[in-house]
């Protein structure tokens, strides 16, 4: 159990996973807790970012293809890796990010094909500064896999034109 989750909360993770359209009501029989808790208990937990609730959608969808990208910065203590993390975690076409220790960012990004994934990566390569190296695999979801939709134009991406204007409103 996490620091943050106390186990009452805890019950309710675990209905809500093996059932995400689960109620309320049903929650409270299956563990006994009162209805009003686990109310409140949900509430604010998604007040405190420690739980949320998410659409995904298939990558039969948007593409099965991945990259996983590592970009090192000139600069270990640069602010850049954290202006990176917050632009990549508000795109579509980024499943997940994380900074390792010396500062560098790993993202996995998805698509379509690896030319629609390279313009993305060159999308974002070209508003972060202090890059030093940007490197690449690729690979691909298994079938049926799901990802998070994290804004409203999951399907109106295109990576060589849209993307730009999208991140460079949220600098």
């Amino acid at each position: 159990m996490g620091n943050n989750m106390d186990s009452k909360l805890m019950q309710i993770v675990e209905q809500l996973a093996e059932n995400p359209r689960i109620s309320y009501r049903e929650i409270s029989r299956k563990t006994g807790l009162k209805y009003m808790l686990i109310r409140k208990k949900i509430q604010s937990a998604q007040s405190k970012k420690l739980l949320s609730f998410g659409l995904f959608i298939s990558t039969d969808i948007v593409g099965r293809e991945i990259a996983a990208v590592k970009f090192r910065f000139r600069n270990k203590n640069s602010t850049n890796s954290d202006r990176l993390i917050t632009k990549l975690s508000n795109c579509n076409r980024v499943s997940m990010t994380f900074k390792i220790d010396n500062g560098e960012v790993f993202a996995i990004f998805h698509g379509k094909n690896k030319e629609e994934i390279i313009g993305i990566i060159e999308a974002f390569r070209s508003i972060i500064e202090d890059l030093e190296e940007v490197s690449i695999e690729y690979g691909s979801f298994s079938a049926k896999s799901m990802i998070p939709v994290k804004n409203k134009d999951v399907l109106n991406c295109n990576p060589t034109k849209y993307c730009e204007e999208c991140i460079k409103n949220e600098i």
